[in-house]
C-alpha cells in the first residue's frame, strides 16, 4: 500500500518558515532580498487590509503584477482570508487578458502599483478554490483549471517529499508565477524554508548569467530553456557548478545529448525528470538520476496517488502496452472553471473515485515507470507549455505570403516544429506570430517549405512532414 502524505493548509507553509528561519532569505527578487519574516509580516498587514476592502471567503482576486514579491504576498494573503487567486502577470495578451477578466470575473484586481475593483458576481461556484490557473485549451483560447485547496496543498507536500528541498537551498526561478511549473517552484521554496532567486520576466537568459553569483542549488529548468542557457552557465566559476545538487524538468522531452551536457556542466548535481499537467500538477517523479537505469521514463507517481494506462476500450493496458495516461487521487484538479462539459469529458467518476484523463498516451514499465508518448488531442508543448497546434496554423496563415502550415511534434517527443508553405522569411513569421498569439507561443523551430508534401486524398502529408523532422535531425 502506497504511504499517505499528510497536507497541511498552504498559508500555514510561510508561517511555519517565518517561525524556523525568520531572518533566512525567501526571495531575492531585482536584487533586493525579502526575509521570511518580513514577508510573514507584509502577508498578515495585506491580509488585514484585504479583509478591511471586503475581501473574504469566496472572493475572487486577479493578480496581474509583474513583481515576485507582490505576487507572493497576494498570494498567500488570499490563503489567510479563504479567497481565490489567478496570476497572469504579463503572460498573455490584451486580448486574452480581456477574456480571462470575463471568464473569471473577479473582485479584486491586482497589479504592480493599484488595486482596483473587478466585475464580481456570483461567478463559478466550485468549493471556494485556492487557485484558478489559466492555460492554452483546444481552440487556444485561455481555459482555467479549478485547483482546491485540498489538491494544491497534497501536491506541494507529495512533491516535496520526493525531492527534497533544503532549508539552505537557492531555488533559481525561471518559469514565470503565471505558469505551474513557476508557481510551484514558490510553493515548494516557501515549505522546505529554502531562498527563490527570481529570474526577470522576458529576460531569463541575461538573468541567467547574474544568478550565477548567488551560487544556485537547485535549477528548476525546461529542456529548451536549459539548452540556451548552458552556454551561459558554462561560464560561471567552478565553484559555483559544482554547489548545483538538483536538477528537475518537467513539460517535454529530454534529449540525450542535453542530459549529457548537464551532466559534464554540473557533475555534482541529479537529474530528475517529472510529469503533469496542471489538471493534476504532478503524476510522477523519478528518483534522482534514474533516467541512466531507464531512459526515458517520467518516474513513479506520487505516493498517496495511482497512474494507470488505459486502453482504448477501457481496460488497463498490461506493461509495455500503449494508452492513455490515468491519474487517480488527491493531486487531481476540481475541472474547469465555467465549462462543465470539459469538466465531465475529462474529470470521469471511476471505480474508486474520480479520475483525470491526460490525453497523453504512455506506457508503464514491469516496474511501474511511466513513459510519455505525446498528446491525442491536437496540442503540443512548446518550452513546456501546452498550445493548441490549431491556433498557431490559423495565425499564420494569416500571411499574405504564406497558404499553408502545420505544426507537428519534433522528433524523439522533442519540442514542434512549425512547417510554413510560402515565401515569407522567419523574421517576418515570428513578428507577425508575436503579435497575433504572444512571444512565448512562438515554436523555436520554423521551416518554409515552398510546397507541402500531399497525401492520395489531397490533404497535407503530416507523417512525411515528421519524417522530414526526423530526417533533419539525424
Amino acid at each position: 500500500m502506497t504511504r499517505q502524505v499528510p497536507s497541511p493548509r498552504l498559508s500555514d507553509l510561510l508561517h511555519r518558515s517565518a517561525e524556523r528561519r525568520p531572518d533566512a532569505v525567501a526571495i531575492v527578487e531585482d536584487g533586493t532580498e525579502v526575509t521570511y519574516a518580513r514577508l510573514s509580516t507584509h502577508v498578515t498587514d495585506f491580509a488585514r487590509s484585504l479583509a478591511g476592502e471586503g475581501i473574504g471567503l469566496g472572493s475572487r482576486i486577479l493578480v496581474s503584477a509583474r513583481s515576485a514579491v507582490r505576487t507572493t504576498v497576494s498570494l498567500y494573503a488570499a490563503a489567510e482570508l479563504g479567497a481565490t487567486v489567478s496570476v497572469i502577470g504579463n503572460r498573455y495578451s490584451d486580448t486574452q487578458r480581456a477574456m480571462i477578466e470575463q471568464d473569471f470575473t473577479p473582485h479584486l484586481i491586482l497589479t504592480e502599483q493599484t488595486s482596483e475593483p473587478g466585475p464580481g458576481g456570483a461567478g463559478e461556484q466550485a468549493g471556494n478554490p485556492a487557485l484558478v490557473i489559466y492555460t492554452s485549451g483546444s481552440s487556444g483560447r485561455p481555459g482555467g483549471v479549478i485547483c482546491s485547496r485540498e489538491a494544491v496543498s497534497f501536491s506541494v507536500t507529495a512533491i516535496q517529499h520526493m525531492l527534497g528541498y533544503l532549508p539552505g537551498d537557492r531555488v533559481l526561478a525561471i518559469p514565470p508565477f503565471s505558469f505551474d511549473y513557476g508557481l510551484y517552484q514558490l510553493f515548494l521554496t516557501v515549505a522546505a524554508g529554502a531562498s527563490l532567486e527570481v529570474v526577470a520576466a522576458g529576460d531569463a537568459v541575461a538573468t541567467f548569467a547574474r544568478a550565477g553569483r548567488r551560487r544556485p542549488t537547485v535549477l528548476p529548468v525546461l529542456p529548451a530553456l536549459a539548452r540556451s542557457c548552458m552556454p551561459i552557465a558554462a561560464r560561471w566559476p567552478k565553484p559555483v557548478r559544482d554547489g548545483v545538487r538538483l536538477i528537475t524538468s518537467t513539460g517535454a522531452h529530454w534529449d540525450d545529448v542535453t542530459r549529457a551536457e548537464l551532466r559534464d556542466l554540473f557533475p555534482h548535481a541529479g537529474l530528475v525528470s517529472m510529469y503533469g499537467l496542471t489538471e493534476c500538477k504532478r503524476a510522477s517523479i523519478s528518483t534522482v538520476d534514474e533516467d541512466l537505469r531507464a531512459p526515458g521514463t517520467v518516474g513513479r507517481p506520487l505516493p498517496g496517488t495511482t497512474v494507470w494506462i488505459e486502453r482504448s476500450d477501457g481496460v488497463w493496458a498490461a506493461p509495455g502496452e500503449v494508452g492513455q495516461i490515468v491519474v487517480q487521487g488527491p493531486n487531481v484538479m476540481r475541472g474547469y472553471w465555467g465549462d462543465p462539459v470539459r469538466t465531465h469529458a475529462v474529470f470521469v467518476e471511476r471505480a474508486g473515485g474520480r479520475v483525470l484523463l491526460t490525453g497523453d498516451d504512455g506506457h508503464l514499465d514491469a516496474e511501474g515507470r511511466l513513459y510519455v508518448h505525446g498528446r491525442r488531442d491536437g496540442q503540443v508543448k512548446i518550452r513546456g507549455t501546452r498550445v493548441a497546434a490549431a491556433e498557431i496554423e490559423r495565425a499564420v496563415v494569416g500571411l499574405e505570403t504564406v497558404s499553408a502550415a502545420a505544426l507537428v511534434p519534433g522528433p524523439q517527443g522533442g519540442e514542434p516544429v512549425l512547417y510554413v508553405e510560402g515565401v515569407a522569411s522567419d523574421p517576418l513569421i515570428r513578428r507577425h506570430l508575436g503579435g497575433e498569439v504572444g512571444a512565448w507561443k512562438v515554436p523555436n523551430d520554423i521551416r518554409v517549405l515552398a510546397r507541402f508534401p500531399v497525401n492520395d486524398r489531397g490533404k497535407i502529408d503530416l507523417a512525411a512532414l515528421r519524417e522530414l523532422a526526423a530526417a533533419r535531425e539525424s
